[in-house]
């Protein structure tokens, strides 16, 4: 993963169970960012995809949120899944609650300006076995990424 790049210092933690897994801490500076989940997918059945969670938020609301956003994007393949647990993000657990649809939320706005796209709540009220309730989303395959940029350029005309 690239989040060395960015600044960003990963710290790989005790291996999971499952073959393609792996478990890393995320820090800045030394301080505990986020863990980060990735998997590495099964080809031809299980595409890759990244989990972010635990999220130290006073610490990584801002410019470290997009960065670490924008190292995974640029790690996944297009179709593959972000999750990001926002579990004590105040503001995009309150704008969920209220109705405002996740691409509109402010986590939602990051992950869409770092590239994401088909951004969903993913609520599961049923005891946490799934985590925390997070937002997933996807990067775009080359066609959808293009369409968004030709949208971009007309909207700033």
């Amino acid at each position: 993963m690239l989040l060395a790049a960015y600044g960003l210092q990963p710290v790989a933690l005790r291996k999971p169970r499952i073959r393609e897994m792996h478990d890393l801490e995320v820090r800045y500076r030394g301080k505990h960012v986020a863990y980060v989940r990735v998997f590495e997918g099964r080809q031809p059945y299980y595409r890759a995809w990244v989990e972010v969670y635990g999220v130290n938020w006073r610490l990584a609301k801002g410019p470290l949120e997009r960065m670490l956003l924008s190292a995974i994007y640029n790690t996944l393949e297009p179709g593959e899944h972000v999750y990001v647990e926002y579990v004590g993000d105040w503001v995009t657990e309150g704008q969920l609650e209220r109705g405002v649809p996740p691409e509109r939320t402010r986590l939602g706005k990051i992950m869409a300006s770092v590239g994401f796209v088909a951004i969903t709540d993913m609520y599961y009220p049923e005891g946490f076995m799934e985590g925390g309730p997070k937002l997933r989303a996807r990067k775009p395959f080359p066609r959808e990424a293009r369409v968004r940029q030709d949208k971009g350029r007309r909207s700033h005309r």
